[in-house]
């Protein structure tokens, strides 16, 4: 984090004491991922969605640098497995909301005809970029924001806030 953030090292471990304090829960869940992870040797996410991961063992005859090299694989691990319940989350989302907008799009059928002439052009992360006229961006746009909010719903149902933001531009642009 420092190195992403360019903050010392102090900062960072700072701000990352303050998140878990605050989200002792969550951190505490994060952390358990991250031991089953080492101890399973996988993690499941909550849409079903498994990641192996290759355990490294101890051997008797290790050397200190192949010692130094196993815990720095299995710290790896430990971030992996703390970031995948999160990505898969995001994954399961995506698809979902995609799906329904890709319906929504064709009046509910799936070889229907595209009502909107939207078309979708980009999937970055947990964002959708989709094409449409401009005299369909506004029934574009709700379709997303519902698709989104139904897609969310469904998989985390009343856990957090999901707020739902819609840019409408004349070219993708990251806010």
């Amino acid at each position: 984090m420092a190195e992403r953030r360019n903050i010392s090292e102090e900062k960072a471990q700072d701000i990352i004491d303050k998140y878990k304090a605050k989200a002792h829960v969550l951190s505490k869940w994060l952390d358990q991922n991250a031991t089953n992870a080492i101890h399973d040797g996988y993690t499941t996410g909550e849409s079903g969605h498994y990641r192996f991961y290759q355990v490294p063992t101890i051997t008797s005859d290790e050397t200190e640098e192949e010692m130094e090299v196993r815990l720095s694989r299995v710290d790896s691990i430990k971030r992996q497995a703390k970031n995948h319940p999160i990505q898969s989350g995001c994954a399961s989302l995506l698809k979902s909301a995609v799906a329904r907008m890709y319906l929504e799009f064709r009046n509910g059928k799936s070889s229907g005809p595209n009502i909107y002439d939207a078309h979708f052009m980009l999937f970055v992360h947990d964002e959708v970029v989709v094409s449409a006229p401009d005299k369909h961006v506004a029934p574009v746009k709700q379709i997303m924001i519902d698709c989104s909010k139904w897609a969310f719903e469904k998989l985390w149902r009343d856990v957090v806030d999901f707020p739902v933001k819609v840019s409408v531009a004349g070219y993708y642009k990251k806010d």
